[in-house]
């Protein structure tokens, strides 16, 4: 019977695990129920729509996306290719039709067997606050997920929903579009199947006290996959390269 992810990620805290460990795979599956589980083709074409991103045209968005997967696609010691592609669906997808490509809400139809990977730019956030209440896009940069059968190790299809709001991530223009196209980096290593990482977490962090989030380290020393928004430089960290590189290694990973 299929299941179905959301990990996705928000601007407010999230749950971490204290632990000291590395990033790994998001879902353990198959027969035996220990398989990290990953697409058997890791050349993943993602189908974007027709649509705008906030004050981005679709061309403008989908450069930002491209740039946001060749983060990925450049390690050496991965076969992860993303490629985008703008031929599938050449329309807006929005508040009123979003349920023809993505789950529905009720999650009943998960549309897993349409041959498509849809990314969708939420102009308004109103598909956002579909799937997580009112408001919730004010916080949320998007989400993404990737279906699976239970008992399987390979995902089937998946699907990415980016916000097009702008969620003032930073007060410099340029810092706030490398945090932008990190987080897309991070929601994009959920949809292929990687967990957050837990290098350099300090429970001790939170949003309203002291240590605050993100400062017990500097922001090159938390990977992308962190769960908060703390990188600051437009490149993977060794964390992520080593959690990709196992979970798509190339022939001269050993």
């Amino acid at each position: 019977m299929p299941s179905i992810l959301k990990p996705f990620f928000s601007l407010t805290l999230l749950t971490s695990s204290g632990l000291a460990l590395a990033g790994g795979p998001l879902v353990l599956e198959g027969p035996a129920g220990n398989t990290p589980v990953s697409y058997q083709n890791p050349t993943i074409i993602i189908n974007v729509e027709s649509g705008k991103l906030g004050s981005r045209s679709n061309a403008a968005a989908n450069a930002l996306m491209q740039q946001a997967f060749d983060l990925w696609n450049n390690v050496s010691t991965s076969t992860i290719n993303l490629r985008i592609d703008t031929t599938q669906i050449n329309l807006d997808i929005n508040i009123n039709n979003f349920e023809q490509y993505l789950p529905s809400l009720d999650e009943t139809v998960l549309n897993a067997d349409d041959n498509l990977n849809p990314l969708v730019y939420d102009d308004t956030g109103k598909i956002i606050d579909a799937y997580f209440g009112p408001g919730q896009s004010d916080f949320t940069i998007g989400f993404a997920a990737s279906i699976y059968t239970l008992g399987a190790s390979r995902f089937t299809e998946g699907y990415a929903v980016i916000n097009g709001k702008d969620l003032q991530l930073d007060n410099d223009p340029i810092i706030a579009d490398i945090k932008l196209k990190l987080l897309i980096a991070h929601e994009t290593g959920h949809f292929f199947g990687l967990d957050h990482s837990q290098v350099n977490i300090n429970n001790a962090e939170n949003d309203f006290g002291l240590p605050q989030v993100c400062s017990t380290s500097t922001a090159s020393s938390y990977p992308v996959m962190y769960p908060f928004v703390c990188r600051n430089v437009e490149s993977l960290h060794a964390d992520d390269i080593s959690a990709l590189s196992e979970l798509y290694p190339a022939s001269n990973v050993n």
